[in-house]
C-alpha cells in the first residue's frame, strides 16, 4: 500500500530534525512526504530542503504567502498527496519504526478507512507524562456509526487513513471556517476530528492498542467555561452533521449560525459565570 505523509510545518527547526529521522526508518517505506510549511521565519524550510536531497522518497514542500493556522494547514498538505493512505505527521512527534507498517496491514482488512492508534504522551524531552493515550488496552474494530467517545478526539499524529476519507473531508468541509478561527481565534473543527467522524460514517475504523508514537504534549488553552461548552456542543453537532450529512451547505449554515449566536451573546451584558458554569 502506497502511504503518503502529510506534514504540517511551522517554526520547528527545534523538533523537526529528529522527526524527519525517524520517518527514514520506517519498515514501510512511504511513497512520499509532502509538507505544507505557514510562514515559518527560522530554520524549517532549509532543513525540509537538506532532508529532500538524501531521502529514499519523494519530498515536496511549499510555504504559504499568510499563515493558514494548523488546520487549514494540514488539510492542504493532505490534499497534495497521491498516496493510496494518508498519515497526518506533527513536526514535535518521534515515530516508532513499524507505525506506517502496522497500520497500512490493517487499512488492508475489509472496509477499514481509518486505524488509530495510541501514543505516549511526553515532555519536551520526550520523557514520558502521560502514559499511554487513550486508555483503552484492547485493539478493536468499530463498524460503521458505532460510537466510541474515548477514540473520536484522538489527534491526527495517531490516524494514518485511506484518501478517499479525505476526499470526503474537503466535499463536507464548510467553506466559512476560515473566516470563523480568524474571527473567534480558534477552529472548532479540527482536521483530524473530521477524519475521524466521516471515516465513521464511510466504513470501518480499527483501533490498534500499541503507542506507534511518542508525542509532546502541551497543555490545552483555558477558556471561559460558558463560551467552551457552547463551542464542545456545537463541534459535536457540526462533527455529526459531517459523518452522516453530504448536504455541505447545511454544514455551512449551522457553522454560520453558531458564528450569529456567538456574536449576539459577546453583545450581551456580561454576566458572571462561576466555576460551575452558572451565572451569578
Amino acid at each position: 500500500m502506497r502511504i503518503s505523509i502529510a506534514l504540517a510545518t511551522c517554526n520547528g527547526s527545534r523538533y523537526l530534525p529528529e522527526q524527519l529521522e525517524s520517518l527514514l526508518l520506517q519498515s514501510h517505506t512511504p511513497c512520499e512526504l509532502i509538507v505544507s510549511d505557514d510562514s515559518s521565519t527560522d530554520d524549517t524550510l532549509a532543513i525540509l530542503a537538506n532532508f529532500s536531497r538524501r531521502a529514499p522518497f519523494p519530498v515536496k514542500f511549499c510555504s504559504n504567502a499568510e499563515p493558514l493556522g494548523f488546520t487549514e494547514n494540514s488539510l492542504r498538505a493532505a490534499s497534495a498527496c497521491s498516496g493510496d493512505a494518508i498519515a497526518f505527521c506533527a513536526q514535535y512527534d518521534l515515530w516508532r519504526q513499524d507505525k506506517l507498517a502496522t497500520c497500512a496491514a490493517e487499512l488492508a482488512r475489509e472496509d477499514v478507512h481509518l486505524v488509530v492508534h495510541q501514543y505516549i504522551a511526553t515532555d519536551e524531552r520526550l520523557r514520558e507524562a502521560g502514559g499511554c493515550i487513550p486508555r483503552t488496552r484492547a485493539s478493536l474494530m468499530l463498524e460503521r456509526l458505532q460510537p466510541e467517545p474515548e477514540l473520536a478526539w484522538l489527534p491526527g499524529c495517531a490516524m494514518v487513513f485511506r484518501r478517499s476519507v479525505l476526499r470526503e473531508v474537503l466535499r463536507r468541509w464548510p467553506s466559512p471556517h476560515a473566516e470563523f478561527a480568524q474571527e473567534f481565534g480558534c477552529s472548532i473543527l479540527s482536521h483530524d476530528g473530521a477524519v475521524f467522524f466521516v471515516a465513521n460514517g464511510m466504513g470501518r475504523i480499527s483501533y490498534v492498542a500499541e503507542p506507534l508514537v511518542w508525542h509532546r504534549s502541551s497543555p490545552p488553552p483555558v477558556r471561559a467555561a460558558s463560551a467552551d461548552c457552547r463551542m464542545i456542543r456545537a463541534r459535536s453537532e457540526l462533527y455529526e452533521l459531517m459523518a452522516c450529512q453530504e448536504n455541505r451547505a447545511e454544514i455551512a449554515r449551522a457553522l454560520k449560525e453558531l458564528a450569529r449566536s456567538l456574536r449576539q451573546e459577546r453583545k450581551a451584558p456580561h454576566r458572571a459565570v462561576s466555576t460551575l458554569g452558572a451565572a451569578v
